[in-house]
C-alpha cells in the first residue's frame, strides 16, 4: 500500500510542532518522507552536514548569517522537534555566542532566534524582562509583540497594553507592524 502526502501528513500531525511563520510544504514533505524513507534521510543528512559546514568554515562579516539559516532549515526539516534538530541546545549556544555583540544587539534574526528560545521556556514573562534590561532587542518591534502575546495569552491585557506603549515610545522597527499588533 502506497501513501499520499496527506495521509503521511495525518498519520504525523501530531507530532509536529506548529511554527508561528508557517512551514513550507515542500520541505515539509520531505520532512515527512524522510521519517520512513531512509534515501530521503539521507539526503536530509547531507543537506544538515552542508549547513553545519558552512557555519565551520565561515569567513565574512556577517557570521550570525549561516547560524540562522540553519536554525531556519532545522525548524522546517525536523517537524516534531525531536533529537534530530537539538534546536534549544544550538539556540543557547547562539544566544551566547552574539548577545554581547554590538552589532547584533538590535539585529531582528538575533531577536527571532532569542525569541524562539524563550518560547519554549518555563518562564518567559522572567526572560523577556531579563533581555529588555540587558538591551537586546529593544529597537525591534518583533521583541515587544512576542512580548506581549505571552502576557495577552495568560490574560494580562493591561500589561501587554503596557509592553506594547512601550514598543511604540522606542519607536521599535518596524513601527507599523508593531502598531499594527497593538490594534
Amino acid at each position: 500500500m502506497t501513501l499520499n502526502t496527506s495521509d503521511v501528513l495525518d498519520l504525523s500531525k501530531e507530532n509536529i510542532k506548529p511554527l508561528r511563520q508557517g512551514r513550507k510544504a515542500a520541505q515539509l514533505k520531505t520532512a515527512l518522507q524522510a521519517q520512513s524513507d531512509p534515501e530521503t534521510y539521507q539526503q536530509l543528512t547531507k543537506q544538515r552536514e552542508k549547513l553545519e559546514y558552512a557555519i565551520r568554515m565561515y569567513d565574512g562579516d556577517d557570521p550570525l548569517d549561516p547560524y540562522y539559516n540553519y536554525v531556519i532549515w532545522l525548524e522546517q526539516s525536523f517537524p516534531t522537534n525531536g533529537r534530530e534538530n537539538n534546536l534549544i541546545l544550538l539556540l543557547e549556544d547562539i544566544l551566547l555566542k552574539f548577545k554581547d555583540c554590538k552589532k547584533y544587539k538590535q539585529d531582528p534574526r538575533l531577536i527571532q532566534l532569542l525569541i524562539k528560545y524563550i518560547n519554549v521556556q518555563s518562564n518567559p514573562l522572567e526572560l523577556y524582562q531579563l533581555v529588555y534590561n540587558q538591551g537586546l532587542g529593544t529597537m525591534c518591534s518583533i521583541f515587544y509583540k512576542a512580548w506581549a502575546e505571552e502576557l495577552d495569552k495568560m490574560n494580562d491585557f493591561k500589561r501587554a497594553d503596557q509592553i506594547f506603549q512601550l514598543g511604540l515610545r522606542c519607536h521599535a522597527e518596524p513601527i507599523n507592524e508593531l502598531q499594527e499588533a497593538h490594534m
